[in-house]
């Protein structure tokens, strides 16, 4: 009986292990009372203690909501349950989910893929110069391959964990080198069906290139001294890029210290390292990532919603929000504008620039939130809490 009762434990350990983590006692979730709720513009559907993310919120094809936090992936049924759990061997880099629903990031020094119920599928692991300790970029680009940039080399995966091809050196003078710069860094990245694109460099040498689909270069663009950088690629072969530049050293004589830094807005084609239109701006500290409504850019900067024209880069609005600092999320259908504020409060805004409403959360909103197709919207906070969030503001 004892031999048998052994076996049994061992067993349940062993499936506990290798099975995905599905929490039965879940972090607490509350309910929020519809009655009490109804005269808000912005309707408090439940809050969920999931711990502080590390990345955006992701929508799954099935409906459920993915979160990062360090080396932990989660996903969350519509209904606030915590439907799976998974560790990495790192942080996780933001993921990507293919139609099918699963889901690809890069953890430590390998590329896992995880499988819609949460079970693990292939991983690739052992990649050489992996940023140990920080997390890794990965995108879906051209041929619908995995693109990861490390310091050596430039990786191209299948969705199937297959190595396709790299890209080495990423600079001429590193030719007749065999050691690559481990202090290279990687800012961003974008992909769409003609090219990947990404931003890297060390200390105040920073240059966004473009990459074919065969792993050659397309052209390169040189930043300079740059804090943050961030890309989106509107897969008709445009891409934004918003440019956050360090503080300049020299000033004019008798003029004291300017408190605010430059920065810009720039358009390229894939094809070209010409911009396409660029719009300097002067800011108090960083540019959040452009998001494309209709043919507007939108960004954040100065605790400000600004707007240009996507053609030609003309300022168009801006709307000054208190503490204002998430990048914006934009409900497609409604034409309306979301973003957080580091004192807790989500703003709704009209494309024109305004506000309909604000609702206070219990935390600091960095992150952009997550709009669903039904008009949903999702927000995690700086304290882990993530809501569930109905608009009920009709325009007339």
């Amino acid at each position: 009986m004892g031999y048998l009762l052994k076996r049994f434990i061992i067993c349940l350990l062993i499936f506990l292990v290798s099975a995905p983590a599905t929490l039965l006692a879940a972090p607490q979730l509350e309910t929020y009372n519809p009655s009490s709720e109804a005269r808000q513009a912005g309707v408090l559907v439940w809050r969920l203690n999931a711990g502080k993310c590390t990345e955006d919120l992701l929508l799954l094809p099935n409906g459920n909501i993915l979160l990062t936090a360090g080396s932990k992936q989660m996903a969350v049924s519509p209904q606030g349950q915590i439907i799976w759990e998974n560790k990495g061997s790192g942080n996780f880099g933001q993921a990507i989910i293919d139609p099918y629903g699963s889901i690809y990031a890069a953890s430590g020094s390998s590329i896992l893929e995880t499988l819609p119920n949460g079970a693990k599928g292939w991983s690739f692991s052992n990649l050489p110069m992996a940023n140990k300790g920080k997390k890794s970029l990965l995108y879906l680009g051209p041929d619908k391959l995995l693109y990861l940039p490390l310091a050596d080399a430039l990786y191209a995966l299948d969705t199937k964990g297959h190595y396709v091809w790299s890209l080495f050196p990423w600079d001429y003078a590193e030719k007749y080198n065999t050691k690559a710069s481990a202090r290279r860094v990687f800012l961003a990245g974008a992909a769409d069906e003609r090219a990947f694109y990404v931003v890297y460099g060390e200390k105040a040498d920073f240059r966004l290139a473009a990459v074919d689909r065969q792993g050659k270069f397309l052209w390169s663009y040189w930043l300079g001294d740059i804090t943050r950088c961030e890309l989106f690629a509107d897969g008709t072969g445009r891409l934004y890029a918003s440019v956050s530049y360090k503080k300049s050293a020299t000033n004019r004589p008798g003029q004291g210290k300017s408190k605010l830094l430059p920065g810009k807005i720039l358009c390229f084609r894939y094809d070209s390292n010409r911009p396409v239109w660029e719009q300097p701006l002067k800011i108090e500290k960083d540019i959040t990532a452009p998001v494309l409504y209709q043919d507007i850019i939108l960004v954040t900067a100065n605790s400000e919603i600004k707007a240009f024209n996507a053609q030609s880069g003309s300022y168009l609005w801006d709307d000054r929000l208190l503490k204002l600092i998430s990048p914006v999320a934009v409900n497609q259908q409604k034409g309306r504008i979301y973003a957080g504020s580091s004192e807790g409060y989500l703003y709704a805004v009209k494309p024109l620039g305004r506000m309909m409403w604000e609702r206070k959360l219990d935390g600091g909103i960095e992150r952009a939130p997550l709009i669903t197709p039904d008009g949903t919207i999702y927000v995690i906070t700086n304290k882990g809490s993530l809501y569930k969030i109905r608009d009920t503001v009709t325009d007339n």
